[in-house]
């Protein structure tokens, strides 16, 4: 992971920060997308805070059981 975010210029701290959105756009699409990113309103930052107050116990648990099982991202780019 320290290779993918070298090459292309993003610190940990920033995918840190926003996985709520990814997180909740696999777990839960259908909630995600009543969640409404206004660029000209919100930050990328305030965006992912709202998704990860859509993340109750339930879907952590998924999210959780997930990343444990290495499944969490269901599309890996071969390069």
């Amino acid at each position: 992971m320290s290779e993918a975010f070298r090459i292309n210029n993003v610190d940990r701290g920033t995918i840190k920060m926003t996985a709520p959105i990814a997180e909740l756009k696999i777990v839960d699409p259908d909630t995600f997308e009543t969640l409404k990113f206004d660029p000209a309103i919100d930050t990328l930052l305030s965006f992912a805070k709202k998704c990860a107050t859509n993340v109750i116990v339930d879907k952590k648990a998924k999210i959780e059981d997930m990343k444990a099982k290495g499944k969490l991202l269901p599309l890996l780019m071969k390069y």
